[in-house]
């Protein structure tokens, strides 16, 4: 509505039907381009979102499976090592990751 308004507007002031009709059949030509154009930019950006999101609820079932499951399975696979007090200091050492340890992480998960 508002283009047909415009158009007719710029034929009221100029009277240039001529001039009028090119404009309007090469916005007419391009339509699709611009269409397909806006489509690929937005699709991206959603996929985009959409993994990012992906992302977060993997990070937090992994985190929710170490927090609940993975220290009860260490210390059940534990019992079966002979260097049980070795492997303990390095788990205990550890204990949180570092920026090496959460970049690696995050590669894992994609």
């Amino acid at each position: 509505m508002l283009s047909a308004l415009l158009y007719g507007i710029d034929f009221l002031v100029f009277r240039d039907a001529h001039t009028l009709f090119l404009y309007l059949m090469s916005s007419l030509a391009f339509l699709p381009l611009e269409i397909f154009i806006v489509v690929l930019i937005i699709e991206r950006i959603v996929d985009q979102s959409e993994r990012k999101v992906k992302l977060q609820k993997l990070n937090m079932v992994l985190g929710a499976f170490f927090n609940d499951v993975g220290n009860h399975l260490l210390r059940g696979l534990l019992e079966n090592f002979d260097n049980k007090a070795e492997i303990s200091k390095t788990f205990q050492s550890q204990g949180q990751l570092g920026e090496k340890g959460i970049s690696a992480s995050r590669r894992l998960c994609r």
